[in-house]
């Protein structure tokens, strides 16, 4: 009598396909989760996240400034 049945016998076959489908997702997820990481903390990464946040920075003082000097900006409601 055999205990340990291999991971691929006729018993568990659907079982084993499944673990390996199981397997391949979450090292898919993990390497998607890696890279989006990598992206983050990359000098590259790093170049595009400085860039939108001094692009909406802009923004806004440029908004804020306009308003100050009492000229219309996209905020000020046309009356």
């Amino acid at each position: 009598m055999n205990l340990i049945s291999p991971p691929f016998s006729r018993k568990n076959s659907k079982l084993g396909c499944w673990c390996i489908i199981l397997n391949r997702r979450s090292l898919a997820s993990f390497f998607r989760f890696l890279s989006l990481v990598y992206l983050i903390f990359s000098p590259f990464g790093q170049f595009l996240f400085i860039n939108a946040n001094l692009s909406l920075a802009y923004m806004r003082s440029s908004s804020a400034d306009a308003d100050n000097r009492g000229e219309p900006s996209a905020n000020t409601p046309i009356v």
